[in-house]
This record gives structure tokens, C-alpha cells and sequence, in this order.
């Protein structure tokens, strides 16, 4: 339909008089310049004073239009007609100023019939439409109410659109009674259709957006006659008829008191429907009306309304919308029961509930294949799980579902996942009407797994998983502390996932959520469901990567029973051969042993780990001889051995026992070490150092040299490493003397440089850390490639090696002594802000003001928001400490520049007080 736009009286111009005036009025003031609204009330405006400037032209005859409204109301020109439309208050009377009569006769020149677009000015109709509904509702025209309910429609203004609602619901609550009561004694036959057609026209919008109308209110409007009689019927919109059979559902009481009217309306949906033809056996799907009679199938089968269900579902048939292919492949166990509803009798009562059992299984399985066939996902899922809740379920009829689940893993889509997820929670369930009936192949749940694995969707692995498990142990808390026997005394009916999807989820529970009791639960079923079934839950390849992760979630006892069960298997160099799993699973249980250790003795000093390495340093060899080594030869590397090596004995506490098995594996696997790759062998020196064998590191990097090859820059700081944790000295002219051959640049030593430097700090070698940093000595270039990732690690290492009260305080000072030297060197290499809240939260713990008060200047003052809660939080424990510390005066210029003079004023008024 044409949309007429800012619509006006079509009739001859006809005076107005107080209305005119006060219009005329407006529009003077706004061409005079007067931006103010004018004093204007009810229906006799006030005429402007005489001494005005805008003339007195009340004899003028005017036409209003909704283009002035807003003049009429404020004296403005109207300037928000670009602003979008906002969901009034029907309370408030937008046009309280206007007269009715004005308002009234705008509304009647409104187009008849609905908006196909918005008009220019929507707010003003609106507005006018409020106004004249708020004082007099019976005045506004049936054809106004229809316009303003398609707008209201458009811009889902359900508000307004309630007043349109309320009036044609009272329009069919009055035909309802008149025709019931004396049906010929009716309004006149052009009333009765002009109210017809305003009904079907607000049963309509009601049919295009339900948030508009509930659905009672919907079918109140529904059953009127002047909608649903025999003439009109026929001519029913299709989403009109959905609309209300959905209604019909969605109504709590039962269904089959409407099945009269049901049938009535049946007719003009179906043949609305395109005629699938020779179609319907291919993937094209129907109609979305369909699914509103599936669902009304479903319905009737629910309330035992057999006769009806198979009324539609034959009606569907016939229509071709249930495909031919789909009925074949659908099992038939008996014929379908009649058209009256069933009665059980004493002694054929069994077997026609068996034949009920069978009509519901039949038909419900051949919509589900239907929604599989047409890609209705959802529809399919719901529709399965209410034949599992309704339908006699048997363990032939147990193929649909591995059906559906294989569609859906196929589909390779989020949404189908998380379908695919409902349907196995339903399926598998712990009640009394699943539990033992429906096991699904294991094929189908490793698909699922797999499917979700390469998806990234953790959630619905993990909660079909866990749902599993619940099931199978009779506990509603699946994570229950159990030890690993406990599994192995029943085989459980549902695997685990396998390969790459359960590394997937272990990592899952280990990196993104941090949960450790989930990933132990589950290493622990996945190891034990290998043992106790022979099926591998893991192959090979995989069990690298699956180490790792455990042995990132420090789930040290997993790792070991792991390890003794693969390493022994088909294939098993590839697990105990593989360097990045060897390097790791050496270096975490190197690293437990030493944190056991300094549990045992708190009072000795741990040492610090360089940061960057693959493997971490082992127990630290208790002397050294100095000399000036070389990597020029490897004789040098020999005599450096010499003096360095201190055969100690070694630790017997089982971690320690382990990564070193482990490395004896890996040592074993790659023998002869003169054939060995060049990272393999650079693995065995950095484990050996890690574990303290001095010897068999500068043994393997012998091997390298006495091959001709070219120590790189990994193979320098695994050597740097080792020799720092023993003797920063030597370390620093090892690497000195390295430099001068020109072999490597100042960016490929960093690490080992700031190893070097953290170490030495750490343990008071301040001689050789002061070499380290100087600008003008050899180590000058490193110093200045230096970055502020590796200085923040030097200075976090130095203050959590401290452990004692004394340390601690020690520590502050190293850190503070470290980061003025590099600060004079080059301010803008100065790390991440957030490093110097540990910085000074250290000093503050050791009651040290001071050193808090420099390291807040250097790393946090003017890069940190003053507002920041956590930052505010740290200078207020500063200014109070300051306060304790520091004379009066000299507390007050540092809490200013802390900005917290407050502080200071509180507590020196207290004193004073």
C-alpha cells in the first residue's frame, strides 16, 4: 500500500478560531526568533500581548496538519523527527495543550489500512493518538486505530500497540455476546465488516511478532465470529492459522476441547503449501508451518488424543510433507491403533497399550527423520527427547538416536554440538525409565568428542562428560575423592574421550579454568578405562602432548603412572625419546624435588633458576676452582669440567629418583651419542645439568664439538646456565671469552646474561654482578640489550628467594640496588609498572619506608592512574608508614606527593586533639 505522507484534511478550509490563533500565534514567535514555548492550556489559548510583534491574525483560515503539532505544543519547529522512536508513557498526555477536537480530526484524515513504511513523523501521530485515547478513547476512528497498531507494530512499541489491543478485544467480547445472544438482531452488515477487518488487521500484527499479544488475548480475538466463521475461514492468512495453533499449544489446559476448531482452520494451512511434488524426497524443506503441526502431533499423542494425531500426521502425509522415503525407512512393529481412543479392558488391555506404545513410536520417530532429513536440528532433538519421555522405548528404536548423533557430529557447527550435547544428556539418563535400555557405541561418543575437540568447544565435551560419570558412578558428585582402584573394579559402560580430544579437555581443565580435581578425575578414569578394557584411550603420537599437560597441572602421581604404563608399549621410543616431553617432565620434577627439599631445611637459601632455559638447574654443587675457560676446543671444555665437578652423592627422594630415570631412559634411547641429533644432545646436557651431573653435561657437549659442529646460542646458555647455578664468576668469563671470538650476537646471550645476573645477586656475589651491569666494561652492549621483561624477572627472582625476615630485607636491598644502577643507565628500559607493586609491597613487609618510597618513584609514580583502587591501596600502607618513619614535616612533603595529605592531617589532628 502507497503511503501518503504528513496527511491533512482533505476538505474545504473551515474556521478554527481559538485554536488558529494560538497556531498562527506559534508560528510568528518561531519566524520572529522567540525559541520559548508559548503559554498555551486546554482549549482557550491566551491571545499575545498587543505590544507583540507578531501580528493578530485570528481571521486567517488555516489547514492543520500533523507538520505543525508539535508547533501547537511548544512554540518550536519540531526537531526530532530524526531521533528514533522510543517507547512512550501511556500515562502522560503528550498533547495536553491541544484541543481534542483538533487532535480527533487529524486522526480522521489518517490513510486507511496498514503502514508498508514508516512515515516521516511517526512520533507526532503517536502523540496525537496518546492524547485523544487519554481523554476521549471512544472518539478515535477504527481506521486511526489500525494505522497506529501497524506502527506500533513496526517499531514493537507494545504499549501503544495495548491500546489498540484493549479496544478490539472489546470489540469482540461485544459480538461475541450480541451474536450468541440474538445473532439477528446484529449491527449493521458494513459496521460489522469494518470491525472484521480491523480485527483480522490487529490478529495479524499479533501473527508476525507474538511479543505483541498473549496468547489468550490472541485467541480471545481468534474465536470473535466476525473472524472465524465459515466465509473467513477459507481466507485466512497462513501465519494467522499457525499463530493460533501455536496458541492453542501453549495453553496450559488440555487441547482437545479446540480440536473442532482445529479442524476448521487445518484446511486453509495446508493448502497454502507449495505442493512439494517430486521434491519431497530431496533435502528441500517445507513450509515453516510444518513444524507448528508437528508439535500439534506431538500434542495429541500427549494427551492420548490418538484419533487426532493421526488425523494430521495423515494429513501431512497426503500433502506430501512427510516424505515417502522417510515413512519406508521408519520401523512399523504394529498397525496403528483406531480412531477412538483406546480403553483397557482386564483382558485386552496389555495389548492395546502395547499398540498405543507402538502408534507413539512410530509417528514421533517419523518426524524426527523428517527434521533429520530437512536439517531441523533443534526440532529433531526436541522431538527425540519427548519420545523418550512418552514412547516405549526398546533397543531396536535405539538406532534413531545413533542416527540423529552422527547427523549432528557431521554437521561440524557450535550450535549442533550443543544440540548433540542435549540429546546425550537425555538419552543417557540415571532414572528408572533409561538406565541400562540406551548405551550408545563408543564410535558415536568418540565422534562427538572429536567433533567438539576440533571445534574448541569445551563446554559441551565437559558436560557430557561429567554427565557420563555421574551416571556410571550412582553419585551426583562425580569428582568425589577416589583412589584409582576404585575404577578399575567395574568396567565402565561409556569411554572417556581418546587422543587429541582428551588432551583437549585435560588442557581445558588445567590452563583455562584451573581446575585440578576435574583434570586429576579425569587422567585417572582415562588410565584406568585403558587398563581394565585393553582399549587405548591414547596412541602414541598423542602422549607427548597429553604429558606435558599433566605435567603443567602438576599432577605429579598421574605423570608417573603414565609414564610406567606407556613406556613400555609398542612404539615407546617415541614417548621416552621425544625431548620436549623429556626436557619438561625432567625440569617440573627437578624443581619438586628442591621445593620438598627446602621445606625439609627453610633455613638454607634456594637457589635461583634462570628464566628461558628448557630444563631447570639442579642441587648446587658446593665449591668451584676458578679458570678461564674457552669454547674454542675441547680441551678447554675438559678442563673446565675438571675444575667445576664435585662428585656429590645424590639425592634419593623419589621425584629426584624419577627425572633421573626418566633422562637415563632418554640417554639410553639415543645411543650412541656420536650419532645423535644435535638437540637431542643439548637436551641430555641441560636435564644433566638440571639434575647436577656435571659430568655427563660437559661430557655431551663435548660430542657436539668433537663433530665438528658449531655450538649455537641454545647450546651456550644451557652451558651458561649450569655454570652460573654453580659459579656465577666463571659463568661471567666463560661468557666473556665467548664474546671475544665474535660467534654470536649480544641479543642470542641475554638469557644467559641476566641468569648470570640474578644468580649473582642472589648469592651475594656483588663483585661480579657490578662487572655484569657495567656500562663500560665488556659486558656493556649486553647491559644495553637488556630488556624490561628480563629485569623484571632478575628482580622478582631476588625477592622470592628470600625467606627469612632478614633475607627479606636483604633482598629489598639487592632489588633497589640493581634497579638504580639499570635506571642510570637507560630510565625508559624500566619494567612493567606492575612489577614495582611487588617491589614495593616487599619493602613495605620489611619496614622499609624508604626503599618503598624509591621504588614507587622509579617504577610506579606518574604511570599508574592515582585513582587505581590497588594502587591507591598501596600509598596509603606507604604514607602510613612514612608517618611512623619520618619526622613530622618531611612525612608531610612525601604524603603530598603521594597525594594523601588527608592522611597526614587525620592523624596529626588526632594527636593534637
Amino acid at each position: 500500500m502507497s503511503l501518503r505522507l504528513l496527511p491533512t484534511f482533505s476538505a474545504p478550509a473551515r474556521r478554527i478560531p481559538s485554536v488558529c490563533h494560538a497556531r498562527v500565534a506559534a508560528t510568528g514567535a518561531f519566524q520572529a526568533g522567540f525559541h520559548r514555548p508559548l503559554d498555551i492550556s486546554g482549549s482557550s489559548p491566551k491571545r499575545l500581548s498587543s505590544n507583540s510583534s507578531v501580528p493578530d491574525t485570528s481571521d486567517v483560515n488555516l489547514r492543520p496538519s500533523f507538520g505543525t503539532a508539535r508547533w501547537l505544543h511548544t512554540g518550536l519547529e519540531y526537531r526530532a523527527r530524526e531521533l528514533p522512536v522510543t517507547q512512550p508513557d501511556c500515562t502522560i498526555d503528550p498533547l495536553s495543550c491541544i484541543d481534542v477536537e483538533i487532535l480527533v480530526a487529524l486522526l480522521a484524515e489518517l490513510p486507511k489500512g496498514s503502514v508498508e513504511r514508516l512515515p516521516p513523523n511517526p512520533i507526532d501521530v503517536i502523540d496525537a493518538f496518546l492524547s485523544v485515547h487519554i481523554r476521549a478513547p471512544s472518539r478515535i476512528p477504527l481506521h486511526a486505530h489500525a494505522y497506529v497498531a501497524s506502527i506500533a507494530a513496526k517499531k514493537n512499541l507494545i504499549r501503544v500497540f495495548n491500546a489498540s489491543l484493549n479496544h478490539a478485544v472489546q470489540i469482540a467480547h461485544k459480538y461475541e455476546d450480541e451474536l450468541m445472544a440474538s445473532p439477528q438482531d446484529s449491527t449493521d452488515m458494513s459496521i460489522q465488516m469494518e470491525h472484521g477487518a480491523f480485527l483480522q488487521h490487529i490478529i495479524l500484527f499479533a501473527s508476525q511478532n507474538h511479543s505483541l499479544v498473549s496468547s489468550e488475548d490472541f485467541l480471545r480475538l481468534f474465536r470473535c465470529p466476525l473472524v472465524c466463521n465459515e466465509s473467513t475461514l477459507s481466507a485466512l492468512n497462513p501465519i494467522v492459522v499457525s499463530r493460533a495453533i501455536g496458541a492453542f499449544l501453549s495453553l496450559p489446559d488440555p487441547i482437545a476441547p479446540h480440536t473442532p476448531l482445529i479442524r476448521k482452520i487445518l484446511p486453509a494451512l495446508l493448502h497454502t503449501f507449495p505442493d512439494p511434488g517430486a521434491e519431497s524426497s530431496t533435502h528441500t524443506a517445507p513450509y515453516k508451518g510444518t513444524w507448528v503441526l508437528f508439535n500439534l502431533i506431538t500434542r495429541f499423542i500427549k494427551e492420548s488424543e490418538y484419533g487426532f494425531a493421526l488425523e494430521v500426521f495423515s494429513t501431512l502425509a497426503k500433502a506430501n510433507w512427510i516424505p515417502e522415503d522417510v515413512i519406508r525407512r521408519t520401523s512399523h512393529s504394529s498397525a496403528p491403533p483406531g480412531e477412538s481412543n483406546p480403553v483397557r479392558s482386564d483382558d485386552g488391555g496389555s495389548a492395546e497399550s502395547s499398540k498405543r506404545s507402538s502408534f507413539e513410536t512410530i509417528v514421533l520417530e517419523t518426524l524426527v527423520r523428517c527434521c533429520i532429513k530437512w536439517g531441523w536440528w533443534k526440532r529433531a532433538v526436541e522431538l527425540t527427547i519427548s519420545l523418550l519421555d512418552t514412547a516405549a522405548w526398546t533397543a531396536k528404536k535405539g538406532q534413531l538416536v545413533h542416527d540423529l548423533i552422527q547427523a549432528l557430529n557431521c554437521e561440524l557447527t557450535p550450535l549442533a554440538a550443543e544440540h548433540c550435547a542435549a540429546l546425550i544428556c537425555a538419552t543417557i539418563r540415571g532414572d528408572s525409565q533409561s538406565a541400562g535400555t540406551i548405551v550408545l557405541p563408543n564410535h558415536a561418543l568418540w565422534q562427538f568428542y572429536d567433533t567438539c575437540a576440533s571445534l574448541s568447544l569445551p563446554g559441551p565435551m565437559s558436560r557430557v562428560y561429567q554427565h557420563l560419570r555421574c551416571i556410571e558412578s550412582g553419585e551426583e558428585d562425580v569428582l568425589r575423592d577416589a583412589s584409582l582402584e576404585i575404577y578399575q573394579l567395574k568396567a565402565p559402560l561409556h569411554p572417556p574421550p581418546k587422543n587429541a580430544a582428551l588432551e583437549f579437555l585435560l588442557k581445558h581443565y588445567v590452563v583455562t579454568i584451573k581446575d585440578s580435581r576435574k583434570a586429576r578425575k579425569l587422567a585417572q578414569f582415562a588410565l584406568a578405562y585403558q587398563r581394565s578394557t585393553h582399549i587405548p584411550i591414547l596412541t602414541t603420537p598423542h602422549i607427548p602432548g597429553y604429558l606435558s599437560v599433566l605435567a603443567r597441572g602438576r599432577l605429579y602421581s598421574e605423570v608417573k603412572e603414565y609414564w610406567d604404563s606407556f613406556r613400555n608399549l609398542k612404539g615407546g621410543e617415541m614417548i621416552g625419546g621425544n625431548a620436549r616431553v623429556v626436557s619438561r617432565l625432567v625440569s617440573t620434577f627437578v624443581r619438586l624435588s628442591n621445593a620438598e627439599k627446602d621445606g625439609r631445611r627453610k633455613s638454607s637459601r634456594s637457589g635461583v633458576v634462570g628464566q628461558g632455559s628448557e630444563a631447570e638447574l639442579g642441587p648446587h654443587p658446593s665449591s668451584a676452582r676458578p679458570s678461564h675457560p674457552s669454547v674454542s676446543s675441547t680441551e678447554a671444555i675438559d678442563r673446565l669440567a675438571a675444575q667445576v665437578f664435585e662428585s656429590t652423592a645424590e639425592p634419593q627422594d623419589p621425584h629426584y629418583q624419577f627425572a633421573s630415570a626418566i633422562l637415563d631412559d632418554f640417554t639410553q634411547m639415543k645411543q650412541p651419542l656420536a650419532s645423535a641429533a644435535h638437540h637431542d644432545l643439548t637436551t641430555i646436557a641441560a636435564c644433566s645439568f638440571s639434575l647436577g651431573r656435571f659430568d655427563v653435561a660437559f661430557t655431551t657437549l663435548n660430542q657436539i664439538l668433537s663433530r665438528r659442529e658449531i655450538p649455537d646460542a641454545h647450546d651456550i646458555n644451557v652451558l651458561l646456565l649450569g655454570l652460573a647455578k654453580h659459579n656465577p664468576a666463571r659463568a661471567a668469563k666463560f661468557l666473556e671469552m665467548h664474546m671475544q671470538d665474535g660467534k654470536g650476537t649480544y641479543e642470542e646471550y641475554a638469557i644467559g646474561w641476566t641468569s648470570i645476573v640474578q644468580t649473582a645477586i642472589a648469592q651475594g656475589d656483588w663483585h661480579t654482578a657490578d662487572r655484569l651491569l657495567g656500562v663500560k666494561t665488556r659486558y656493556g652492549p649486553l647491559v644495553k640489550h637488556m630488556t624490561s621483561q628480563g629485569l623484571g624477572t632478575i628482580l622478582l627472582g631476588i625477592l622470592d628467594a628470600a625467606q627469612s625476615p632478614q633475607q627479606r630485607r636483604e633482598a629489598v636491598d639487592k632489588a633497589l640496588w640493581l634497579l638504580r644502577k639499570v635506571s642510570q643507565r637507560d630510565p625508559r628500559s624500566m619494567p612493567d609498572p606492575r612489577i614495582g607493586f611487588r617491589c614495593v609491597a616487599a619493602a613495605l613487609g620489611a619496614g622499609l619506608a624508604q626503599d618503598a618510597l624509591s621504588f614507587w618513584r622509579i617504577l610506579m609514580k606518574g604511570k599508574i592512574p592515582a585513582g587505581d583502587r590497588s594502587h591507591l591501596t598501596l600509598r596509603k600502607g606507604l604514607a602510613r608508614l612514612v608517618i611512623k618513619t619520618r619526622p613530622r614535616n618531611q612525612a608531610r612533603v612525601i604524603c603530598a606527593e603521594l597525594e594523601l595529605v588527608a592522611i597526614w592531617d587525620k592523624v596529626y589532628r588526632s594527636d593534637s586533639d
